[in-house]
């Protein structure tokens, strides 16, 4: 898959000339872009600040702690234990700072794709999010319960709460991949594997510019569960995010 980023413009340095400050790790439980849509003004003026550039690159890091607890059902939205349905979740948040300012041109996910991998091991289920659109899932059924903005299903909580349990092997998702438009590879609940996700260059420029229209770089990764000690848990969980700005 060619790599990113997405505007091709000038070419990036090998470091960042900024200090970008990495992630920002928060738990949070609280519970494309229209084909249509218009460039805003903001949008535009970017688009102008990232043509002219100079245009620099920097890798950041996204890490989500592992969680070795049970669900905490009843709680914050969350169901009570109930066997065979998704009660409850846990909703981890790893936010970039980007500087005010700092005018992000291009985001590119290659987990996996330049060194082996990082290990995943999670029970019952996961999703991985960014400003909510939902990025990949290990129960691809899920996505039928989500609203969605153009191509992307939005994650919900409360949509979500009380859908079934798989009773067969996961059928592992990732967005655009019905397309072929990404790449990915999770394993199964409770086993411990591979977790390589690559998002294809449009996907990621329809995600670039809806992210910087809000002005929120937030990835979430969310556990869930239905009832048995061990459920909403998972391993730790850090991958880089390839970032083209122009400074201020």
């Amino acid at each position: 898959m060619r790599r990113l980023f997405v505007l091709s413009l000038v070419a990036a340095c090998e470091s960042a000339a900024i200090e970008l400050g990495g992630t920002q790790t928060k738990a949070d439980d609280s519970g494309g872009m229209p084909t249509d849509s218009q460039p805003s003004g903001d949008d535009t003026a970017a688009a102008v600040n990232c043509e002219t550039g100079p245009q620099e690159a920097a890798r950041l890091n996204v890490t989500f702690d592992a969680l070795g607890e049970s669900c905490p059902w009843g709680e914050n939205g969350n169901g009570d234990a109930e066997n065979g349905l998704y009660t409850a979740r846990i909703e981890q948040v790893s936010s970039l700072e980007i500087p005010a300012g700092t005018t992000v041109c291009g985001l590119g996910i290659n987990i996996g794709e330049d060194n082996a991998p990082p290990p995943l091991q999670y029970d019952d289920a996961f999703l991985l999010t960014f400003d909510d659109v939902v990025l990949a899932t290990s129960d691809r059924p899920f996505l039928e319960r989500f609203a969605t903005e153009g191509n992307f299903a939005i994650y919900d909580w409360p949509s979500l709460r009380g859908a079934e349990l798989a009773s067969r092997a996961s059928e592992t998702w990732c967005i655009g991949q019905e397309n072929e438009l990404s790449v990915c590879e999770f394993p199964q609940p409770a086993e411990r594997g591979s977790f390589a996700l690559s998002v294809g260059d449009g996907l990621m420029a329809d995600l670039t510019a809806r992210a910087r229209e809000a002005d929120r770089y937030d990835f979430m990764f969310v556990v869930l569960g239905d009832n048995d000690n061990g459920d909403c848990a998972h391993s730790a969980l850090s991958f880089e995010v390839e970032l083209a700005y122009v400074m201020p």
